[in-house]
């Protein structure tokens, strides 16, 4: 990606903002890198979605960014939100601009990808039971949170700290220190604001908006501050006002 202004007109290609995690997700990631991108929303509720989603995705799952490039010739389909965070990282990285949406030093950067990774492919049975809903807010359910719930939970929590350690181990060393003197420690995981944290997003709104009790102070206050992130802000915004309702999504 030698000049990544030449990218030529990007569409990011999504599902309702209200119910959508890996929506959130990706489009951080283009946020975050600087990437200008109009979006196109196929709202679940739409009659015949299935059929319409078809058009817009090779796989029927979002989010997917397209690429009409003129240098390349073609329409270019990035699917699924993991690959368009990688595809911002390197666009950011060779955009001639300060924005990292990766850790600097090399072992943190590796341990953010395993944590990304992670809640990429595992935290099923929260998510399971906890379908992604931004806007509404619901009360607990002790018969929905069993032992599997509390487990995974304490595993995130687990991760959460674990990232955080292996951030202010590398900080705070007097040899590896260097490498992130130039890092801005807002308490993030790795200092600013990136894709892991990005990630891990929807998994917070999901811990407030079905009423979880959280008892991790640690856990409780990087909560808060995902959620009010200028990004989430700004996200939450759109999907309160998109006037969408997808009754699946809309008890529990």
């Amino acid at each position: 990606m030698s000049n990544p202004s030449s990218l030529g007109k990007v569409t990011y290609r999504g599902v309702n903002y209200k119910y959508t995690s890996w929506g959130f997700r990706g489009w951080a990631c283009l946020k975050m890198a600087g990437i200008q991108f109009d979006d196109k929303i196929l709202l679940e509720e739409t009659p015949n979605f299935k059929e319409k989603a078809a058009g817009l995705s090779p796989t029927l799952l979002f989010p997917v960014l397209c690429i009409d490039s003129p240098k390349l010739g073609k329409i270019l389909l990035v699917h699924d939100s993991l690959s368009i965070a990688e595809f911002s990282a390197e666009y950011a990285s060779n955009s001639n601009s300060n924005v990292k949406l990766w850790p600097e030093f090399w072992a943190d950067r590796a341990i953010a990808r395993s944590a990304v990774a992670e809640m990429h492919s595992g935290f099923q049975n929260i998510r399971n039971a906890y379908s992604c809903n931004f806007i509404t807010k619901f009360e607990f359910k002790p018969s929905v949170f069993d032992s599997k719930i509390k487990q995974e939970i304490n595993r995130l929590f687990e991760l959460w700290k674990s990232c955080r350690n292996q951030f202010e181990e590398t900080r705070n060393s007097s040899e590896l220190g260097p490498h992130v003197q130039n890092v801005e420690d807002s308490g993030y995981l790795f200092g600013e604001f990136g894709i892991v944290d990005a990630f891990f997003v929807p998994m917070a709104s999901r811990l407030v908006q079905y009423s979880i009790p959280i008892n991790n102070e640690f856990a409780s206050n990087y909560i808060s501050l995902l959620l009010n992130s200028p990004l989430f802000k700004e996200f939450y915004e759109i999907a309160k006002e998109e006037n969408s309702y997808f009754e699946p999504y809309e008890f529990h």
